[in-house]
């Protein structure tokens, strides 16, 4: 059996360095939630994905049994869970590609929107509200990034201003 200079065999060695490897991991993946958490529309999407996961829970007691449930929750628990992941992705893309994973988002959370407003089941004002303050943040940093790009690409002023008006 090999030896290194600690005393260790080799498999212990081993051992020490992925223990290591994880524990490094880790901590980015930390930094990487504390990040996230400094984005507004992430912050809101989450607590407003926990409003919906809510509303389904109390659709359950009472719709389960109607065959139009099973349709309606899986669409808007879908497109609802997939609003904070796409802006997490965006977000872990790097600053040159975050509206792609915004834009997607925006779509879901649309999507979503319609899902709940044509719902043949009962949705409370303040999970629609939450929804669409999610979308003016979403729609803010969409907004922000395209004149972003612009500027980076040398548009003229004339284009940029037509941008922060939309």
């Amino acid at each position: 059996m090999a030896f290194n200079n600690y005393g260790w065999n080799k498999s212990q060695n081993d051992r020490v360095e992925k223990i290591a490897v994880a524990k490094s991991v880790a901590e980015l993946a930390l930094k990487g939630f504390k990040v996230l958490y400094m984005y507004a529309e992430y912050k809101l999407s989450c607590d407003w994905l926990t409003k919906v996961n809510k509303l389904i829970d109390t659709w359950k007691e009472t719709y389960k049994d109607d065959l139009r449930f099973i349709t309606t929750v899986d669409q808007i628990y879908r497109s609802a869970f997939s609003v904070p992941l796409n802006i997490a992705e965006g977000i872990g893309k790097g600053k040159g590609n975050h509206s792609q994973g915004y834009s997607v988002a925006c779509g879901s959370l649309y999507e979503c929107i319609t899902a709940l407003k044509t719902s043949p089941f009962p949705v409370p004002s303040d999970v629609i509200d939450d929804a669409l303050a999610v979308s003016v943040h979403l729609n803010a940093t969409l907004n922000k990034l395209a004149v972003e790009q612009l500027e980076h690409l040398g548009a003229t002023i004339e284009e940029i201003q037509k941008v922060k008006k939309q």
